[in-house]
């Protein structure tokens, strides 16, 4: 019995390999690229706004960069068509879905205001 103990521990401890870490540009190719080159292309207003709200730039960015990555231009047409019409005639309890490079919803500009 202890020599089966030994051995499934052993054989647990040099099977364990510490998860690899994902490289994200491979993962998202040419989306990752377009989002690092909306960044640097918006820096000088990104930082602007940072300094009137007291907040990092590095953090807005941080925050930002993951709905650029899920920006895509024709599902967005298509989001805000539907939008124009549905939030409109039905409301926000019917139709309420992020657009945008930021992906925000109406019900939050809505807040906002």
């Amino acid at each position: 019995m202890k020599v089966l103990l030994i051995i499934i521990t052993y054989t647990c401890l040099v099977s364990f390999r510490p998860p690899e870490e994902a490289d994200y540009r491979k993962v998202f190719g040419d989306r990752y690229t377009w989002a690092v080159n909306w960044l640097e292309q918006n820096d000088a207003v990104i930082g602007e706004y940072a300094c009137a709200f007291d907040i990092p730039a590095k953090e807005l960015k941080a925050i930002v960069f993951p709905e650029l990555i899920r920006y895509n231009k024709l599902f967005n047409a298509i989001e805000i068509e539907s939008l124009k019409y549905l939030y409109v005639s039905e409301g926000k309890d019917y139709a309420d879905f992020s657009v945008g490079y930021f992906q925000m919803k109406p019900s939050f500009g809505e807040m906002v205001e």
